[in-house]
């Protein structure tokens, strides 16, 4: 109990400032990622749009 007590303490003292409830925060992570797909389909279309037949 003393340890635990104590950790607390020492993670209060280290890290003052807002309280991390332990849960993963993905959204900033989730909107970069879609902003990326999108761009990549986005180049996709405009690729096939510019050349259409392009190896040939």
């Amino acid at each position: 109990m003393e340890y635990t007590t104590a950790l607390q303490t020492l993670q209060g003292i280290a890290m003052p400032g807002k309280e991390d409830d332990g849960a993963p925060k993905f959204g900033r992570l989730l909107i970069v990622l879609i902003v990326a797909v999108l761009l990549c389909v986005a180049l996709t279309w405009l690729m096939a749009t510019v050349f259409p037949n392009f190896p040939g």
